[in-house]
Order: structure tokens, then C-alpha cells, then sequence
């Protein structure tokens, strides 16, 4: 059947050679065109028609070579092919995707993977259909006895010209983007430089500020934000400013604090290298100290602990990754407690707590907690039920906070402010009843954020929209230091500052992902 076939092509190339190679040449191009849109696509990158159509001139002469096709051609949509479900929902490679895999732990790289959703792969399997047939349409050349290619340079030659045409183009920018991501990380695992904040005023109305930062913590499912059950006894029985209507900067844990600890360009969301709240603390005149229960580093030290390491006191529970040892966040309080009870060196402390808090898979944090609360009806939803405890958990822990802070003030006369804001929230997916990452919708994004103050008399709520990518500068006014590098202003407060991003997620998201009530 394939030699009839065959004959049958090569009489009509013999009796219609033009139409022929016109033909062959359409479809050639033609399916070059669209793997080269396809791959582009799968690369994360921009597909405009003019990185399209000169990605279909580098592979014309690739595909057109036994030789350039598996050697040049095949990494390239094989790379493409891999990468595309994750640029699906991540886009191009960057600082904070390269950062978040190499420096988290193992069970959140499989969250990131699990959100990838199925529609996701339709992309990798268009580009393995339009590698095949341009393959299959480049082996029928020899029907057309085309010998214009054996006149072009030797294969290595070959090779070594489009290698540099494809390093160089916009068309695969997906290679740059990985080699500066990479770059940026080496960077950060330089001891960072002294910077100069150009301070103007340092007038701190506290003498103790202590910043806690919750882990994957959704204000609805808070009973503080109006969830029916009881699951924040002590902040519904203390006096405190909340914001209810905040976001995160980002979905994940690195990219979500790095945009939040460091002083953010709003226009481009870009940071100074260095510029983040622990130095700015210590330039101020500040004993700084960093209590974490998270990982410090996976196979880098991740931006967060970079930053936490610049302290003149560091704890980390884990040495290692997320997932070394499960210590509770509770784990942290007599470190804390003994910190906070030493005479200071300096009048005015900063002291940082990273908690693990409501961190995917909220059943495996309250293992040991004592106080669950229980729901005899609950037995599809055991994943809200545990998420609902690790917020009580959480509440409990900051209460303790309160009361070690409230002694010392007691016995020391030391004035305290506390801050308790999450990272990141997560997105419930009702059909496999897990909490999860969802970059694309906005409960991923909805936060708590509360201050507490030993001399605060009321409660306030500030309903506005803000977005935590004006964290450092909310920061800032908090411990009284003004510069001439950032805006002096406040998010406890009734001005709007949104995040152009945040807004747009907003405005494009579908979804219902309302807080499901247990308590009915």
C-alpha cells in the first residue's frame, strides 16, 4: 500500500512538478508556522506574529536537516512540550517560579503541580501532533529529489549558526528568562550590601513591634472576618484595627513575601536587591530577631530566609526544607518569651515570626492540637474542618504572644505593637475537596491583616480596598521611620491603594468559592 502510494506521488510530482512544490512548500511552512506559535506558547512567552514567523525560518532549515532536526529541533519542542502546562498557569520562567521550586519542600511542589489542571496538557499534546507531522512532512522531501540543501553548509556549521540565531532572537526567550532567574538566585546567596535609606526622621511610638507572618491563613473562614463559628476567641475578645478588605501581593509563600518584605516599584512590581524591612529596621536603630518555623532553604536559601537571616537574632526550627521535622508553631514561644524578657541593648526591638500556620494540607498542622473543635455531621469536608482548626490554632498562638508581650509591659514598662498578616490565602476546589493554589482567582489572594497595640482602646475596622504590595511602606510609618525613597503613608486608613494585577484577577474571576459553613 505505501509503495502504490509513493508511486502515485511521484508521478504526479513528474506531471505537475511545480504544483507539487508548491504544495509541499505550503504545507511545510505551514505546519512550521504553527509548531513554531505552539511552541512559543508552550515557552510562556509573548506570541506576536513576528517572533512566530522568524522562529519558522530558524526551524525551516533545522527540520530541513536529518541531522539539525533531532539535535536542535527536538530539545527545543521538547523543552516547550514540558514546560507548557506550568506557563499555563505561571507564564514565563522568573526569579520567584525558579526561587519557589528550589527553595521550598517537596509536598509544595506537588501542590504547585496539582493545580495544574487537565486542559492544561491539551497544549503539550498539540505541540507533540504538530512536531510529528512536520517531521512526516519533512521526510518527503526525497520524493522531490530536493538537493538545494546539500549546497548549504556542513551540519555543524549549521548547527553552531542557528544555535546562536535562536540565543540571540526574541523567540526563545524562555532560555533567557531561566539563565537570569538563575543568576538572580545566585546573587541572593550573597551576603546583602548596607543600604544607604537616605533616612529623614526615626520616631517610634513603641518600644517592642513584633510581626507575625501567618502562613496560607483566608479571612473567611476567620471568625474575626464573620464566619459563623467560633474559631478566633481571642481576637474577638481584644481591642485592634483590621483591615477587611486587603489581598496579598502574590498566591505563593516566596513571591507573595518578597513583594511584601521589600520596598516594591508599583509601576513594575521590581525590587531593590537589599531594600526589604529588616534593613531598614536595623539602619533605623533596631535589635532585630527572626523567629521561623518554616524551612530555611531548599536548594538555595529562599528570598525570605535572605532576608530573615539578615537579623542579629535567627531561630529556625528546620535547618532544612518545609517539610523537615514537624514542629507546631507553638514550638516558638519559649524563644520568643526569652527574647522578649532580656534587657534590651538598644530602646526599640523588631521581632519577626514566620509561622507554618494553615499550610496546604491543614489536617497534617493540628495533629497534636488539643482544642479542635469537632463536627459529629461533618464526613465530606474533613480538610475545612482541620482548615477551620489550624485558624483556631493560629488565634491561640497569637493570644499567648499577647500575654507574654502584656507581662513584659507589666514587669518592664516596655510599650508594644503587634501585627498579624498572612502571605497568601488558598482556593478551595469543591470537586476534589482540597484546599489549593489557584493563581486566577481572588480567594487566593484575600488575607487577614490586624494590629494590635498595647494601648489601643477600640476596635476599627477600615473597609477600603488594599493590597499588601504596600506592605514596606505601611511598615515603615509603623515603626516611625521616614526616608526620602518611599511614600509616608499608612493602610490603616480609609484611602484605597490596590494592585493593578489583584484588580484585574478580581475582574476576570467566575468562580464561587464561598467559605462553606460546617456549623449547618
Amino acid at each position: 500500500m505505501k509503495t502504490r502510494v509513493t508511486t502515485m506521488v511521484r508521478i504526479f510530482i513528474r506531471k505537475h512538478k511545480n504544483l507539487a512544490y508548491i504544495l509541499y512548500y505550503s504545507f511545510f511552512v505551514f505546519f512550521l508556522y504553527r509548531l513554531s506559535v505552539i511552541t512559543i506558547r508552550g515557552t510562556g512567552q509573548s506570541k506576536t506574529i513576528i517572533c512566530a514567523s522568524w522562529l519558522t525560518v530558524i526551524f525551516f532549515f533545522v527540520f530541513s536537516n536529518k541531522s539539525l532536526k533531532w539535535w536542535i529541533g527536538f530539545p527545543i519542542v521538547l523543552i516547550a512540550c514540558l514546560y507548557a502546562p506550568v506557563a499555563a498557569k505561571y507564564g514565563p520562567p522568573n526569579y520567584y517560579l525558579l526561587g519557589s521550586l528550589l527553595g521550598t519542600d517537596s509536598q509544595e511542589i506537588k501542590d504547585y503541580i496539582s493545580i495544574i489542571k487537565l486542559r492544561d496538557y491539551l497544549i503539550s499534546i498539540k505541540i507533540i501532533t504538530y512536531f510529528v507531522v512536520t517531521i512526516l512532512i519533512s521526510r518527503m522531501k526525497y520524493l522531490f529529489k530536493i538537493q538545494w540543501m546539500n549546497k548549504l553548509p556542513r551540519a555543524n556549521y549549521q548547527a553552531i549558526i542557528i544555535a546562536l540565531l535562536i540565543i540571540v532572537v526574541p523567540p526563545l526567550d524562555f532560555f533567557h528568562n531561566v539563565y537570569n532567574a538563575y543568576n538572580e538566585l545566585n546573587v541572593m546567596s550573597n551576603k546583602m550590601l548596607p543600604q544607604d535609606w537616605q533616612i529623614t526622621s526615626v520616631s517610634p511610638k513603641y518600644k517592642d513591634y513584633v510581626l507575625v507572618i501567618g502562613e496560607s491563613a483566608r479571612r473567611d473562614y476567620m471568625h474575626l472576618y464573620g464566619y459563623p463559628i467560633p474559631n478566633t476567641p481571642f481576637f474577638d475578645s481584644i481591642e485592634k484595627e483590621v483591615l477587611s478588605n486587603i489581598t496579598a501581593s502574590d498566591f505563593n509563600t516566596i513571591s507573595s513575601l518578597t513583594k511584601t518584605l521589600n520596598l516594591i516599584d508599583k509601576n513594575n512590581r521590581n525590587y531593590k536587591y537589599g531594600q526589604h524591612i529588616i534593613s531598614l529596621a536595623k539602619s533605623a536603630g533596631f535589635e532585630t530577631f527572626w523567629l521561623s518555623n518554616q524551612g530555611r532553604n531548599g536548594l538555595y536559601d529562599t528570598p525570605v530566609s535572605k532576608i530573615a537571616i539578615e537579623s542579629e537574632h535567627v531561630i529556625f526550627l528546620k535547618n532544612g526544607t518545609f517539610d523537615d521535622n514537624p514542629f507546631s508553631d507553638s514550638d516558638l514561644l519559649p524563644f520568643f518569651k526569652s527574647y522578649i524578657e532580656q534587657s534590651p541593648t538598644v530602646p526599640y526591638r523588631l521581632f519577626v515570626l514566620h509561622l507554618k500556620g494553615s499550610h496546604i494540607d491543614p489536617c497534617s498542622r493540628v495533629i497534636n492540637y488539643s482544642k479542635k473543635l469537632h463536627f459529629e455531621h461533618n464526613k465530606h469536608n474533613k480538610q475545612i474542618e482541620c482548615y477551620i482548626n489550624s485558624i483556631k490554632q493560629t488565634d491561640e498562638l497569637l493570644g499567648e504572644l499577647y500575654s507574654i508581650l502584656q507581662n513584659n509591659k507589666e514587669h518592664s514598662g516596655r510599650s508594644f505593637s503587634m501585627f498579624y498578616i498572612s502571605d497568601h490565602a488558598l482556593s478551595y476546589d469543591k470537586h476534589k475537596k482540597v484546599f489549593t493554589y489557584e493563581p486566577n482567582r481572588i480567594k487566593q489572594y484575600e488575607i487577614p491583616f490586624v494590629k494590635i497595640s498595647s494601648d489601643t482602646q477600640k476596635n476599627t475596622i477600615y473597609t477600603s480596598r488594599k493590597s499588601a504590595i504596600y506592605f514596606f511602606e505601611e511598615f515603615a510609618h509603623w515603626i516611625g521611620v521616614k526616608s526620602k525613597l518611599f511614600e509616608d503613608m499608612t493602610l490603616f486608613s480609609d484611602k484605597i491603594y490596590t494592585d493593578i494585577v489583584i484588580d484585574g484577577i478580581t475582574a476576570n474571576d467566575k468562580e464561587d468559592d464561598k467559605a462553606l459553613d460546617l456549623s449547618k
